[in-house]
């Protein structure tokens, strides 16, 4: 199984005092159980995006986060190296589907965090959110990167 090489996290403030409004996407997180949650979302989709991602920031809204948009569907690997919040990784499939969460990644920690299955996304959010909401491997991120996948 091959890896992609090791994402960083960056220098990328995303608390809405520091960044304009615009620099936000909207995508919604429809739960199995019908509920549907909204974040406010910085989209990394270039290798200097992917590198800098979250690092440096000190907090970041609870409605916020940063959407990771990769290429092609492959295994990723993360770390926190230079990250000053935790935070829950939430792996994605190419339609959406949430296929692995980890949760509570450690500031400053240099474990490398690989997935399982591929993924073509990573939505980053604050630490303990994705528990508090009870998120699920059922659940699904809708966002306009994410195609319809035909039901079999």
């Amino acid at each position: 199984m091959r890896f992609l090489t090791l994402i960083l996290f960056s220098v990328l403030t995303l608390s809405t005092a520091a960044c304009a409004q615009d620099d936000f996407e909207t995508l919604e997180i429809q739960r199995e159980n019908g509920e549907t949650l909204h974040f406010k979302v910085k989209i990394a989709d270039e290798p200097q995006e992917w590198a800098d991602g979250l690092m440096g920031i000190k907090s970041m809204p609870e409605d916020e986060g940063m959407l990771f948009l990769f290429n092609d569907l492959n295994h990723r690997a993360f770390w926190m190296k230079d990250t000053l919040i935790p935070l829950d990784m939430l792996f994605l499939a190419e339609d959406g589907r949430i296929n692995q969460i980890y949760y509570e990644a450690q500031p400053l920690d240099e474990y490398r965090i690989e997935t399982v299955y591929p993924a073509k996304a990573v939505l980053e959010i604050n630490g303990g959110l994705a528990e508090k909401y009870g998120l699920t491997l059922k659940d699904k991120i809708k966002h306009p990167a994410f195609k319809e996948l035909a039901q079999e």
